[in-house]
Order: C-alpha cells, then structure tokens, then sequence
C-alpha cells in the first residue's frame, strides 16, 4: 500500500491510503505515528476503522471528490484556468453537473 500525508505542526496528515487488507493499514498508520504523536486520517464514511483503532476521534465534514476530464473544454466553457483545480471548482459562476449517486 501507499499514504499520500503531510505534516501540519505536531501532526500527520493523511489525504489518501491505499492498502490491500487490515495488516497492511496498521503497517502503514504505525509508520505514520513514529513521524508524529498525533495523525489525522481522513477517509470515507463507509470506511469503519473502529476495529482497527477503537479509540479514534472521529469527527465528519462534507466533501466530495471531482476530476476535470477535459481541461481544454472546461476552460473554454467556464472562461478560466482548470489550475489550481481546488480554485477552478469554487470559482465558477455556472452550474456543475454532478451526479450523486446515494
């Protein structure tokens, strides 16, 4: 597996894991915890980590991942750069498709 993580102050931050099974992830999270004395692992909701780490906090926010497919037409159509791509999303002053499936 691999993390992609950065470090913020006394903490670790980790955007992405990728693991195969269970040992592969506490692998990983125990790296992490030798950088740092605090980690925060952000994952989906359906992702339960209470087997693995009983005594997390745990706390949720909104958010939901986007990809741009074609950068030439989303420039064109929303009349801006496709970078930095946090930017471009925020910025637009025209709907989005985004289908949610629930």
């Amino acid at each position: 597996g691999y993390m992609i993580c950065y470090l913020e102050s006394n903490r670790i931050v980790i955007d992405e894991i990728i693991y195969a099974n269970g040992e592969a992830l506490a692998r990983l999270l125990s790296y992490a915890c030798k950088q740092k004395p605090f980690i925060t692992l952000i994952v989906s909701e359906y992702e339960n980590m209470g087997k693995l780490l009983p005594n997390a906090e745990v706390s949720t926010f909104g958010a939901m991942m986007v990809r741009i497919n074609d950068e030439v037409l989303f420039e064109e159509c929303f009349n801006r750069s496709a970078k930095p791509l946090k930017d471009a999303f925020h910025d637009v002053d025209k709907p989005l498709y985004i289908h949610e499936v629930a």
